[in-house]
């Protein structure tokens, strides 16, 4: 099915994205903790990749609900990957809207 592969495909570059962002909180962290200069970009680039991640597994959420969400069965399994990868995605973008609001102060 072609819903499938797009659904996929959406938490796959959301995940990658995520790993990114994960990525670049890190150094920024480790640049506060050695005492090194912050460097500022970093926390733009945090928030800007949560939040377009986020926006990755949004689509690939909003796919699966309307193409292949059966309304018949509506208390039926979902999938634990399917509900990490919605757990992940709000977690994500909390924590780059958090690295946002703690580079103003």
């Amino acid at each position: 099915m072609d819903s499938i592969k797009a659904c996929e495909a959406m938490a796959i570059i959301g995940m990658l994205i995520s790993f990114f962002a994960i990525a670049s909180g890190g150094i920024d962290i480790f640049h506060k903790i050695s005492g090194r200069e912050a460097i500022a970009s970093f926390h733009l680039i945090t928030t800007a990749t949560s939040i377009i991640s986020f926006v990755f597994i949004l689509i690939g959420i909003i796919v699966w609900g309307t193409k292949l969400y059966d309304p018949v069965s509506v208390y039926a399994n979902i999938g634990y990957s399917f509900i990490l990868s919605i757990v992940g995605g709000t977690l994500i973008v909390i924590g780059g809207i958090m690295t946002g609001l703690t580079s103003r102060g």
